[in-house]
């Protein structure tokens, strides 16, 4: 999974692009910025003792609102999450002795708020909003109760830095995942 991370970044790093960027990622045009994220995860609450850590990996898009200093964002991540405890199929419904990972496939819509002047090169930004999640082959116990409430929060904090033709950012957010949360932790480029 390191490889495909490390795959992921260089594609990103290399990509041929040729818009201008302005404030959010947007291009002059106004038609919207994708982009591609990379990272890693961590869980709280009632995950801490079942799982450990993990890796993130995503796409965003991010179209400007009315006020200038808002975007709203949609997104999808995947999230593999390594076990502490012995995987149960929800298929076969029986234990392994091989820990295993959780996946876990996020969407969510969020509103994004910069905290600095839009013609600025650089921006601190703080993210909230609401996502749905859905659990791949191999869950731990306490990832099977995300399927009783497959809805949750969002929020976090991040900065972007412009340059004439790509926006880079960092970013942390905190996703709630009844019956407790995942930090991902991602890098990425919006163009």
């Amino acid at each position: 999974m390191k490889r495909a991370i490390v795959a992921c970044a260089i594609s990103i790093a290399i990509w041929p692009l040729g818009n201008k960027v302005c404030a959010q990622g947007i291009t002059t045009g106004g038609s919207g910025g994708f982009g591609l994220t990379a990272g890693g995860v961590g869980v709280t609450g009632q995950f801490r003792g079942t799982m450990s850590s993990g890796v993130a990996i995503g796409a965003v898009l991010q179209l400007p609102l009315p006020p200038r200093w808002l975007a709203l964002r949609a997104d999808l991540m995947y999230l593999s999450i390594t076990n502490k405890l012995p995987t149960c199929s929800n298929l076969l419904d029986n234990c392994l002795s091989d820990p295993g990972a959780s996946e876990i496939a996020s969407g969510g819509l969020a509103v994004v708020a910069r905290l600095n002047a839009r013609e600025s090169s650089w921006s601190p930004y703080i993210v909230a909003g609401v996502a749905t999640y859905h659990v791949g082959h191999f869950l731990s116990a306490a990832v099977a109760a995300v399927r009783t409430n497959p809805f949750g929060w969002q929020g976090g904090i991040g900065i972007e830095v412009r340059s004439s033709k790509r926006v880079f950012f960092a970013e942390s957010k905190y996703m709630t995942i009844a019956p407790g949360g995942v930090v991902p932790v991602v890098i990425g480029m919006r163009f």
